[in-house]
């Protein structure tokens, strides 16, 4: 290989080295995309994430309707998410 690249010439080397610049440049995308699912945190704590994400924003809507006195959506927001959290009324 190292005979290979010593029998080169300039102008094959320049060439050589402007063609793999030229497919860096148009696989850039797909190359970001493996280095980023490389050292991207794990799928699970995302998805736990967007779990706590969903339930406080069920929290604040439920609330929201008890500040508001709509009582009857409030009780149906316990009837249709009960697995999610039973909000104790104070």
């Amino acid at each position: 290989m190292l005979e290979l690249l010593q029998k080169l010439d300039t102008v094959q080397i320049v060439t050589i080295c402007a063609g793999v610049l030229f497919l860096v440049y148009n696989f850039r995308s797909e190359i970001y995309g493996v280095f980023k699912a490389i050292y991207s945190p794990r799928v699970s704590v995302v998805k736990i994430n967007s779990l706590t994400s969903i339930v406080a924003k069920w929290e604040r809507l439920s609330e929201a309707c008890k500040d508001a006195g709509l009582d009857d959506a409030h009780e149906k927001l316990q009837e249709v998410f009960p697995m999610l959290v039973k909000v104790e009324d104070e």
